[in-house]
């Protein structure tokens, strides 16, 4: 009650709780009810865009207006009877009338502040298409998910660790030079055990033999997957074309930045990483073999006998780090090329040079982070971490997991030195 009262902005007392229903209150709840109906049907015609309860005018985004106080007059028939009748369900419909209308009022509201200024025409929408999708998630710039400084960090992260990429690029700004180069205020690095354990997820759902996974927990992976996958679509904004369709939706033009996306992809990353895990772990128990012939014994036996499905999942991963090692040598190779094209975005020779050593550092520690995890997946599905040791195996992704994220967050962590705001002491202020 108190919740529905409050989106139509009147005291909860209003409601006359304390007093049932009587046989009068009855009749004239249902000529009101009549009432109202009918003023309604003019009102869709008649009445302007805006009404008025408690002497403030509340804006409609649909068209329909809901005057005031005859809803708040409504109202107060509608709450009549006790908090003990509406314990054992007397009046709760009316109860609940009420609260879908305040409801309905307080999201027209909403919807008409988020709205304001902004037609839905098509001229209108094509005039605001890039204003309403500046901040698109560029495609390459999906690395960065499982490279976190790849393509920088803050805007002023020093040494290099500035972010170069073109995020809140300015339209036309590589032929005008006008506007905003970039701007970034957060990272979306989600993690690099994270997603191969999703990918791991996904992969082994799809095997005919020996899966991990129940009917139901397949088709959980399936549509987590699905969801993360069309929400990456859609965070690319104007970089690919799925987000032009959701644009040209009903007041979907009124949503900026489709970057927000990002927000579900990362969730269904989380998601589909539980049950990598699960996965994971009941794949090493189903291999699990004697391991007193030590680690390479354990590794070379279990070889022999894995399935055709799990050699090619190691095989693959194998041959991804073998790339990853490749485009590092080549990178290395081709550093003084990449300085020279930074030169050409916003940055001068100095702030080039220090960006290409950060990104070197960077792809370093991509890869010897994948290595680690790579190793670590194959320990754990080959069962040599199994039965009472599979806690072993758990520390391990956990240190492997703390590392990489401490590592990601470190540039996003800023220290204040609190006696340059708490002291009173100018001396101590510096």
């Amino acid at each position: 009650v108190q919740l529905g009262m409050f989106l139509i902005g009147r005291p909860v007392e209003s409601l006359g709780i304390g007093r049932r229903r009587t046989l009068r209150d009855q009749v004239a709840h249902e000529k009101i009810v009549q009432r109202q109906q009918d003023r309604v049907s003019d009102d869709r015609h008649d009445r302007p865009m805006k009404g008025d309860v408690g002497g403030r005018e509340f804006p409609r985004a649909d068209g329909f207006a809901i005057p005031g106080q005859r809803l708040l007059d409504l109202g107060k028939l509608h709450g009549a009877g006790t908090v003990r009748g509406l314990a054992r369900g007397a009046h709760f419909d009316e109860l609940a009338h009420l609260f879908k209308m305040g409801l309905r009022l307080a999201v027209a509201q909403k919807v008409e502040d988020q709205v304001a200024g902004t037609a839905q025409d098509a001229a209108t929408k094509k005039t605001q298409w890039d204003f309403a999708t500046q901040w698109s998630f560029p495609k390459l710039e999906t690395l960065r998910m499982i490279i976190p400084g790849l393509y920088g960090y803050r805007m002023d992260t020093p040494d290099g660790g500035q972010y170069w990429g073109s995020i809140g690029r300015s339209e036309g700004w590589e032929k005008t030079k006008a506007g905003i180069p970039r701007h970034s205020g957060s990272g979306e690095y989600a993690g690099l055990l994270v997603v191969l354990l999703a990918v791991f997820a996904l992969i082994h759902s799809l095997r005919r033999d020996g899966n991990p996974y129940t009917i139901m927990e397949r088709r959980h992976i399936w549509f987590w997957s699905g969801t993360g996958f069309v929400c990456l679509l859609m965070a690319f904004g104007k970089h690919a074309p799925l987000f032009q369709f959701f644009y040209g939706l009903p007041y979907m033009s009124t949503i900026r930045s489709p970057l927000k996306f990002l927000h579900i992809v990362h969730l269904a990353l989380v998601i589909l990483f539980a049950y990598g895990l699960q996965g994971l772990f009941k794949l090493g128990e189903s291999a699990a073999k004697d391991s007193s012939s030590g680690f390479l014994g354990h590794l070379t036996a279990w070889w022999k006998q894995a399935p055709h499905f799990d050699r090619r999942w190691v095989i693959w991963t194998g041959a991804f780090a073998g790339l990853t090692l490749f485009s590092l040598m080549a990178f290395s190779a081709k550093k003084g090329q990449f300085e020279k094209f930074l030169t050409t975005e916003a940055l001068d020779v100095n702030a080039a040079k220090s960006v290409g050593h950060f990104v070197m550092g960077e792809m370093t520690i991509f890869m010897l982070f994948l290595v680690l995890s790579l190793l670590a997946m194959l320990v754990i599905q080959s069962g040599f971490w199994a039965g009472r040791r599979a806690k072993w195996g758990g520390l391990l992704l956990t240190v492997i997991l703390i590392a990489q994220f401490g590592h990601g967050n470190r540039a996003w962590i800023k220290y204040w030195d609190c006696l340059l705001y708490t002291s009173p002491s100018p001396r101590d202020r510096g």
